[in-house]
């Protein structure tokens, strides 16, 4: 082990189109996700952008 542990609190991005909060740290790219989390939306068109 390398002494470092999953903590989701310190992942704090969010998709700079629709503002969902991601998996991704500010800076990385945001992941494929809805536009709000809507199905029927389609995906968001800030997936791959950059967190915020």
């Amino acid at each position: 082990m390398n002494g470092e542990r999953f903590d989701p609190a310190l992942l704090k991005g969010n998709c700079p189109v629709c503002g969902v909060s991601t998996s991704a740290q500010t800076g990385d790219p945001t992941p494929m996700h809805q536009t709000n989390g809507d199905q029927s939306q389609g995906t968001c068109s800030g997936s791959g952008s950059p967190s915020q």
